[in-house]
């Protein structure tokens, strides 16, 4: 008798449950549903902001890949360096900067930034 009136109580939960739904008015399964996706859709919203950010990153980080292939390609096919390369230099460097404190900081023309540090 145990087990008949444990599934009594199960299918009277159950009941519970739908007329507690029944109550809050027709459109009760709609507002839950509606409630469920708009916190998805947000989640997602999030997720993929994340995911352009990454691939933007990836595609920036290609770029600077493929010109620096470019830029050592260049260099090693003009020989070995017996001195200061004037070419070279303005076709690589943008900026020299004189640091406080006797360094200076090097900005190339792929925006990349070398701090030279003085003795």
């Amino acid at each position: 008798m145990g087990t008949n009136g444990s599934n009594i109580d199960i299918h009277l939960k159950k009941f519970e449950v739908v007329a507690a739904m029944q109550a809050r008015g027709p459109n009760a399964w709609q507002a839950d549903y509606e409630d469920r996706y708009n916190s998805l859709a947000a989640r997602y919203a999030v997720a993929k902001e994340k995911a352009d950010e990454a691939q933007a990153e990836i595609r920036q980080r290609e770029l600077l890949r493929v010109r620096a292939e470019a830029f050592f390609a260049e260099v090693e096919g003009r020989g070995p360096l017996n001195g200061f390369d004037e070419q070279l230099w303005n076709c690589t460097v943008e900026s020299v900067t004189v640091l406080v404190g006797g360094g200076f900081r090097v900005r190339f023309k792929d925006k990349l930034e070398v701090d030279v540090l003085g003795k």
